[in-house]
């Protein structure tokens, strides 16, 4: 039951005119890639922007933004940026003078296809939830209202933008039976077990895929994977994806067929990223990462180099054209990853 290590965080004020959910703060560094390839943005819990040579890694200029960082992304001519906040809100600023020019209030779970310049978003709310489809311009496109009882846990938008995936949070199944981790049967080991909890816990979630920008649905199912919120979800082909931070991933087809997997190497996914088509994916925890490239079938690994103190843990990942990755961690260090050979080479530098 793998929600009982999650915890809602309420805004403090469930303010007179709203009934909003907040994010918690990012402990560490978000980061995105100017389309240019030329530098990084990053930011945080400090409310500071950093702009960072990609190149050298070094920090080109800082801005105090007056709100906290939770995502970063840019529009694909890079004249926009988009900040997605704890609140959340989604502020778009201008890329060059990094001015707020507006703001999209109460949206949260931005999720992007540049291709096709759409930008997907959920207010969630008590009184029912709202998926909404902007322009890069962040101009309203179409959205849909849920009831209150279908609350949404995840999105992720195809990397052409024709496609929508929309899970919801887990409730009790009138089918499924709920079977204690203690008393799974010993025959089930490692990675077969954790598969044989989430069939028997007694857990079920619902699965909608849409078709963009009309929200036509291509498929709308219950299965027994129920995801975390906010848990990260792209797309291959028509199959959407969901990644755990316990490395207990999901796919679901369109035929109503879920598997689930796991990638080898690192253990956990405490930050992810992914390229712009979504055909490489990367994970990291404490100290390591793993990148799966689906494209070409292969997955490579590299680790941080230790420094003093608390475990340092990873938060965020771009992945460029070239292949080059950069991560991002709660040390609010950047690692920049060039694929060389059968391994890598790394540079790593503090920001601050």
């Amino acid at each position: 039951m793998k929600h009982l290590a999650l915890v809602w965080v309420l805004i403090l004020g469930m303010t007179m005119t709203g009934t909003a959910f907040a994010d918690s703060a990012l402990e560490g560094l978000a980061i995105a890639m100017h389309p240019n390839g030329k530098t990084l943005i990053a930011g945080g819990k400090n409310r500071t922007l950093y702009t960072i040579d990609a190149k050298t890694l070094e920090v080109l200029e800082r801005t105090y933004l007056g709100t906290t960082i939770n995502k970063l992304s840019y529009s694909p001519d890079g004249t926009k940026l988009f900040v997605q906040d704890s609140e959340p809100d989604l502020h778009i600023l201008n890329a060059k003078t990094l001015e707020i020019t507006s703001t999209i209030a109460d949206y949260g779970a931005m999720t992007i296809a540049p291709a096709a310049n759409l930008m997907a978003a959920v207010d969630i709310n008590y009184k029912g939830d709202t998926i909404a489809l902007f322009d890069m311009e962040g101009t309203e496109l179409k959205s849909l209202s849920f009831g209150e009882d279908d609350d949404i846990a995840t999105i992720g938008i195809s990397p052409d933008g024709t496609k929508l995936a929309v899970f919801f949070d887990d409730v009790d199944s009138e089918t499924e039976e709920d079977i204690s981790w203690s008393n799974i049967p010993d025959s089930y080991e490692g990675f077969a077990k954790d598969i044989f909890s989430e069939q028997n816990d007694g857990e079920e979630a619902r699965y909608i895929l849409y078709s963009l920008p009309d929200f036509e649905v291509l498929a709308d199912y219950v299965s027994y994977y129920t995801p975390y919120d906010k848990d990260l979800v792209f797309f291959q082909g028509d199959d959407a994806l969901v990644i755990s931070s316990n490395n207990e991933n999901a796919r679901y087809s369109i035929d109503e067929t879920v598997e689930m997997w796991e990638w080898d190497g690192s253990s956990s996914a405490y930050g992810e990223g992914l390229s712009t088509d979504q055909n490489v994916l990367v994970v990291g925890g404490s100290g390591s990462a793993t990148v799966i490239d689906y494209k070409n079938d292969s997955t490579l690994s590299f680790d941080l180099d230790d420094i003093p103190g608390a475990s340092e843990y990873f938060r965020n990942f771009v992945v460029t054209d070239e292949g080059i990755i950069y991560g991002s961690t709660d040390a609010y260090r950047i690692v920049k990853v060039t694929p060389a050979g059968a391994g890598v080479s790394k540079e790593i530098q503090a920001i601050f």
